[in-house]
Order: structure tokens, then sequence, then C-alpha cells
């Protein structure tokens, strides 16, 4: 499976006792200000309010941007509903920005993070 080109980026993955990756977080296209979160898993057990604390924590706090931007393609529900219940709002549509058609931009403000309040 290929997962694209990143580039520069910084990843964090929750792997279970036994060693298997639960999920994994990528921080990529950092700009001072603004970071992209891309996020994957298998399982939804691997969120707990913990990790999802540290996973604002780190652009926000260390380093100390004013906004998060995460994409996710037009057809994926599911991920729009996590992005809405993680606190992001949707701002935009980039028009056949993906494969499979357009990509829904959703960002958050540092100020509107429930996690890092």
């Amino acid at each position: 499976m290929d997962g694209g080109n990143f580039g520069d980026c910084v990843t964090a993955a929750v792997v279970d006792e036994k060693g298997d990756i639960l999920g994994a977080v990528v921080f990529s296209e950092y700009r001072k200000t603004d970071i992209q979160i891309s996020i994957a898993a298998d399982s939804k057990r691997w969120l707990s309010k913990k990790i999802v604390r540290d996973i604002f924590s780190y652009p926000f706090f260390f380093l100390g941007c004013n906004r998060a931007t995460s994409y996710t393609a037009e057809n994926c529900a599911n991920v729009q509903d996590i992005l809405i219940k993680f606190g992001f709002r949707k701002e935009g549509v980039l028009r056949k920005a993906l494969n499979c058609g357009d990509a829904l931009i959703y960002g958050m403000l540092r100020e509107e993070c429930k996690w890092i309040k």
C-alpha cells in the first residue's frame, strides 16, 4: 500500500502490548503558524483522551502553531465525522485534488481546541 510522500514530517504511533501498531499520526507541511495532521488507524481503541490531548499539544504547545489543518476525501463521511468530533471545522473544497474526487479542507484554531484547555 502506498501511503504517499509526506516529505519532511514527524510521526507518532500507538502500539499494543504485542508491538502491533493501533494507530499513527503524521504531522507534515509545517509552516510555523499551521501544520497538517493526518491520522490512520485500524481500531478506535487507541484514541484515549490522553492520546488526543497529546496529538494536539504537539502543534499548539510544542510548535506554537495557530492552527492545524486536515484534508479528507469528500466521500469519507466517517473521517469527516471524526474530524468534527475532534473540533475541526470544514473550511473549503479542493476540487478534483484526489484521485477519487474532491478533497475537503478542515481546520482548527488553537483557541478552538477543546483538548488542550
